[in-house]
């Protein structure tokens, strides 16, 4: 840092989880591809967005950000019938 103070960006909801889908699309692409082993299953990787898409959904009910809600619950939905075709 050199004596300055590093700027603090704020990141918006939105910008989080696009970060965070990046970051969930990269680490299952290396682990399909033999890369890494993340040890776990599909199914766990599934369930575990599930849980964070939930609480995001629940975030942004109580900001009243009702588009933003509907996106997230559709991609809930989308993962839960993922889930039932495993």
């Amino acid at each position: 840092m050199n004596g300055q103070m590093m700027k603090k960006n704020n990141m918006t909801d939105e910008q989080m989880e696009i970060i965070a889908d990046l970051v969930v699309q990269k680490l299952v692409k290396l682990q399909q591809d033999g890369e890494i082993y993340l040890g776990l299953a599909q199914e766990d990787l599934i369930l575990s967005e599930i849980a964070r898409l939930t609480t995001l959904l629940s975030s942004y009910e109580e900001q009243e950000h009702y588009e933003a809600a509907a996106i997230i619950h559709g991609k809930i939905k989308h993962l839960e019938n993922k889930l039932k075709n495993l």
